[in-house]
């Protein structure tokens, strides 16, 4: 077991140098054992590394199969009473066999050690490692939605005018090329030996999701998707019916309101009432009063006959 404590990074060709011998460490088969004054020896590799770090000590790379980081909760910050308890229970020699017991007898055969589980911190710090030139097509192109369709020669130059104001050190085109490769940007040649990148929006946003280069925080602008002529015709169609539709409901409305006017006039002019009663009411309607009330009967009474 391999334990390496606050494991620091002063600068990025330290910070190459140590992903590179790490590398070395975990992948190969067989590793060289150098002792003072005795000669070395090649041995089978059997190394176990655990790495503690508040750093981004290690270069990530995307599709990355190597290193499993952790999310270490920050919930027990300043509980002292918790860690006071979990020193004394590390200090046990009871408590660590019991913790080996349990890894031993609860081994999941079906884990595969190739598929390392995937965490908030390994996907941020492999975009912390990205290479300024992958940033760039990152913001440049893929937030954008914009295909990767352009000469190797222009790419190059607004490339470089835009990070040369920013103190970035301008890479010669042959590393820009060489970065493009490493890291999937298709290229091709074209007339006159000219080189292009010739990639689509939806090609690069897969190579970027698979390469666990796309973060939560990352904002995509809105851009309105182009319609096909036959998505266009559909939809003059579909306008045309609804005018359509509209104007013979306008028309129903119209024919209906004339009706009810012609209804109106067609009807008869109320008959004015008839009294069947006695000679003194009719006098009452002829002199125009229709009212039959105690106070107009007594009027009618008043007045000679």
């Amino acid at each position: 077991m391999l334990v390496i404590e606050e494991m620091r990074s002063a600068d990025k060709n330290e910070w190459a140098l140590q992903s590179s011998a790490l590398k070395t460490l975990i992948t190969e088969p067989e590793i060289t054992i150098r002792e003072k004054h005795v000669q070395q020896q090649v041995v089978k590799n059997h190394l176990n590394i655990i790495i503690n770090t508040n750093k981004n000590a290690i270069k990530l790379e995307g599709m990355d199969r190597r290193y499993l980081v952790a999310d270490v909760s920050d919930i027990r910050i300043g509980d002292l009473e918790y860690f006071d308890k979990l020193h004394k229970y590390l200090d046990s020699d009871e408590v660590a066999l019991g913790f080996y017991r349990y890894c031993h007898e609860n081994i999941d055969d079906s884990f595969d050690l190739r598929r390392i589980p995937e965490t908030t911190n390994k996907q941020e710090g492999i975009i912390e490692s990205l290479n300024p030139i992958i940033v760039f097509i990152k913001d440049r192109y893929l937030l954008r939605k914009e295909d990767l369709t352009c000469k190797f020669s222009e790419f190059y130059r607004e490339y470089t005018s835009r990070y040369s104001s920013n103190g970035i050190r301008i890479p010669s085109k042959v590393h820009v090329s060489k970065i493009l490769r490493e890291n999937w940007i298709k290229t091709k040649q074209k007339a006159a030996r000219a080189l292009y990148l010739d990639m689509p929006w939806s090609e690069l946003h897969r190579l970027f999701k698979n390469k666990n280069w796309i973060h939560e925080t990352d904002e995509f602008e809105e851009v309105e998707e182009e319609r096909t002529e036959e998505e266009e015709e559909v939809e003059e169609e579909v306008e045309e019916v609804e005018e359509e539709e509209i104007e013979e409901e306008e028309e129903e409305i119209e024919e209906e309101e004339v009706e009810e006017e012609e209804v109106e006039e067609e009807e008869p002019e109320p008959k004015k009432p008839v009294f069947k009663k006695s000679d003194k009411k009719k006098k009452l309607v002829q002199a125009g009063a229709f009212d039959t009330t105690k106070e107009a009967i007594q009027r009618m009474k008043s007045k000679p006959e």
